[in-house]
């Protein structure tokens, strides 16, 4: 079963394989942050169920890149679309290795009060959580029918 602390992780190592003097956030950002820096933030998960073994899990996750400052201490827009271009090299495989598992995800940039925002939208198959107890239940249900 993958967690959103796994895809959480998968994605922390591969950004810090591209920008490794950059720091790195997870949920919540301080407030004396130092920039470069990128925050990792939750914005939905959705899982429905596919089958009595799979659940169909929708997560939406969002980072958001904090710029340095040019001389006019302004965001410097040529640095923006340096890290817009190598985030999109990076990215562009639209795999990510969670555990043992390779995950299809799809990725859109956009803009939040001036930072750079990367929205990922992951879709994938999941197995369901299901204990002994119901597991027991299952079998005995399943037994009781072919007697029947």
């Amino acid at each position: 079963m993958v967690s959103l602390v796994d895809i959480f992780m998968a994605l922390l190592e591969r950004f810090k394989m591209e920008f490794s003097d950059s720091n790195y956030y997870l949920l919540k950002l301080p407030q004396k942050h130092e920039a470069p820096a990128f925050l990792f933030n939750f914005v939905y998960k959705n899982t429905s169920t596919d089958n009595k073994y799979l659940v169909n899990k929708k997560i939406d996750l969002q980072i958001i890149h904090f710029n340095t400052f040019d001389a006019y201490a302004e965001e410097d827009q040529f640095v923006k679309l340096n890290v817009m271009s190598d985030l999109d090299s990076i990215l562009s495989c639209c795999n990510l290795y969670v555990k043992d598992r390779n995950l299809k995800y799809s990725y859109d940039f956009g803009e939040a009060d001036g930072n750079l925002t990367i929205n990922i939208l992951l879709e994938f198959k999941d197995e369901k959580v299901i204990n002994d107890i119901i597991l027991d239940n299952i079998e005995q249900i399943n037994l009781r029918l072919q007697e029947v």
